[in-house]
Parts: C-alpha cells; structure tokens; sequence
C-alpha cells in the first residue's frame, strides 16, 4: 500500500465527537479495502495529497457511497468555495456534507492563551483561524443558492443533509516542553517536536542523522529506506530555507541505531 495511505490511516482527528459547534466524521477503517487503492500523485500540494487520498478511502469503505465531490459554488461569475464530500450510509440511507482538514502545527507555549498556541511551522496560519474559517465560513456554503442549486442535480435536499468535518492534525510540541493541555483537544495528534535553530546548533543533535522529507512525504509515517544525512550535511542543506525564515520538517534517528525509532521534528528560523 502507498505510505500516503498508511500515513493518513495513522492520522489523529484533533477532537472528538462534537466540540467548537462541529462534530467530527470518524473514518470507518475497518470498513476499507486496502487491497486495490489507486497510486497517490506525488506533483499535488499536500492538502491536495490529503482530499485525494480521502477521496479514494472512501470509495473504498462498504458503509458509505460518494455521491459527489469537489463541487465548485460559483455566483455570479464568483466562486464562493466548494463542497468537500458529499457521501450517503448504504445502510441507513442518511446522506453526510464532510469538510476535510489536514494540517500540520507547532506548539508555541509562550502565547498566553492555550487555544491560540497552535500555529502553522510558519507562523502564517493559526488552529483558530482554521476553525473559524470552518465553522463560519465553509459550513454555511451547504445553504448558499449555488448548493443548492447543484444538489437538486444529484436529488438532494439541504435540508435532509447532516454537516460533519475530518479535521486531521499532526501537532509538534517544544523541545524543552513537550506537555500538552489544551482543552477539548487529543493529546494522540502528537507527531513530534519543534526546536529552533539555536537550539539546534547544540551538541545534543550530532549525533544523529536526519533526512529532509519532500512535502510527498508529509503524509508518510517516517521509514528507514531513506539517504540519511549527517549533520553537518543536514545543516548545509536547510540553511537557506531557514535565513528565508522558512521552518523545515526533518526525520532524525542515531546514526548508531539505524533500526531504532525515527522522530520527527520541526526546525524552525
């Protein structure tokens, strides 16, 4: 099976059940034939990567049929967005809207507010904003005129729609501090841990050996079969990504254990 595929079956949704207005779709996996799962395109962005292969499990789940996907909301000549999934239980008939989210975090402590300390590696995006934008700007695309019009196409009724999200998170704790509470949010979606460059520069990182995934494999859990580097090598390779003030995900093993557990981490400018 592709390594997207194990990754994403490995991945965490950030909450349970319902929480912040939303309630989380929890995909069936035992339900899925991994027998015959289409190849994964490496030349898409990563959240393209992730509706792909979230697309192609549920295809592949018995308990439900995708009715549609991807419909692009356009009026007048504007897109308002789209409708992630829309997908229907072959057993009880009930008919499910699915946005998805697949995001990657870093865990800032020193920002006061617990719920606010989930930010993009880059600083660029928030888990609040996220889940504003999902809750009130996405949600409410179900009821926009566009919608509906197109799901009268299918022979659906808004109205009978039940609204759910799959919102997927790896989140990278600090070196220094790797305790996690943050209410109503799963300690599991922890993934590894960030340091930032000074810290890096410590005797404590020689000695191991790190491989730079391409962001393909974002969504693979990390494996041994890769060309590890040292770090002096490692260094050389990310420096001008981080004087950009870009932070790098990195596998990390002990160079002198070569089967042992890989961790991964954010190096952050």
């Amino acid at each position: 099976m592709d390594k997207a595929y194990q990754g994403f079956m490995k991945s965490r949704l950030i909450w349970s059940g319902t929480a912040f207005g939303m309630t989380q779709f929890e995909l069936p996996i035992l339900s899925i034939d991994v027998s015959d799962l289409p190849p994964v395109p490496t030349d898409r962005r990563l959240g393209h990567q992730a509706e792909f292969v979230f697309l192609q499990l549920l295809n592949s789940c018995s308990e439900f049929d995708v009715l549609a996907h991807s419909i692009q909301l356009i009026y007048d000549k504007r897109t308002l967005g789209e409708l992630d999934y829309i997908i229907q239980n072959v057993y009880t008939k009930e008919v499910l809207h699915i946005e998805l989210t697949y995001k990657f975090y870093i865990l800032d402590s020193a920002i006061p507010d617990p719920i606010d300390q989930l930010v993009g590696p880059n600083r660029k995006d928030t888990f609040v904003k996220k889940l504003n934008k999902t809750r009130d700007k996405q949600m409410p695309l179900l009821y926009s005129e566009p919608s509906i019009a197109a799901l009268e196409k299918l022979g659906l009724d808004v109205a009978n729609i039940k609204q759910l999200v799959a919102f997927y998170a790896h989140i990278f704790v600090p070196f220094n501090d790797r305790t996690f509470n943050i209410e109503n949010l799963n300690e599991d979606c922890i993934a590894g841990y960030w340091v930032s460059r000074d810290q890096f520069l410590s005797d404590a990182f020689k000695s191991y050996v790190y491989y730079q995934p391409n962001k393909s494999e974002w969504l693979h859990i990390p494996h041994h079969e890769r060309p590890w580097k040292s770090y002096h090598e490692i260094m050389d390779e990310v420096s001008s990504t981080l004087d950009e003030k870009r932070s790098v995900l990195l596998w990390q093993q002990d160079e002198n254990e070569l089967y042992a557990d890989i961790n991964r981490f954010f190096l952050c400018s």
